[in-house]
Order: C-alpha cells, then structure tokens, then sequence
C-alpha cells in the first residue's frame, strides 16, 4: 500500500522538521543567552569603572579637604598662641585682679 508509505515517509519528514526547527530554536535561544550574558558582564565592568572613578575622585576631595582643613587649624593655633603670647601680661594682670592678689 503505496498510501500508507506515503503518510509514513510524510510523518518522518514531519518529524524531522520539528527536530529540526526545536535544535535551531535551542540554538538561537542560547545564542542568544550568550550574548545577553556578554552585555551584562560588559555593563557590570563599565559601572565598576565607574564606581571605582567616582571613589578615586571623591577620596582626592577628601584627602584635599582634609589637607586645608589641617591647614587651617595649624593656622588658627599659631594664631591663637601669637594672641596668647601678646596679652599674656595683660592677661595675668587680669586675673590677678579677679581673684584678689594684686596687693
């Protein structure tokens, strides 16, 4: 029987086509994985720079604030002892009247 040949042979060819078009969908599928995996490991690189610039960047201001912050205390100590150093005398004439002793 030549028909039952014929839906035979159509089936297997069915078959095929589906096996077929499943491996090129599995195929794509994980072409496509790959390529989504590459993207992500390229973002993830370039927010790392990024971040890592950002750090860099934020820990040079903070090193520079700390440096005039440093300075500007060196400076407002020699300042503050200069003033002490010139109304010493005035000073302790002072107190010395507050508490009575200046005889």
């Amino acid at each position: 029987m030549k028909i039952f040949e014929w839906v035979e042979e159509v089936e297997k060819i069915y078959e095929n086509l589906i096996e077929n078009a499943k491996k090129e969908s599995l195929d794509e599928l994980e072409r496509l994985r790959t390529e989504q995996e590459k993207n992500m490991e390229e973002r993830i690189e370039n927010n790392r720079k990024i971040v890592e610039s950002a750090l860099k960047s934020l820990s040079e201001n903070l090193n520079n604030e700390d440096i005039f912050i440093t300075e500007k205390i060196k400076d407002f100590k020699e300042k503050m002892e200069i003033t002490y150093k010139n109304s010493k005398e005035t000073l302790f004439n002072t107190i010395i009247k507050e508490i009575g002793f200046d005889f």
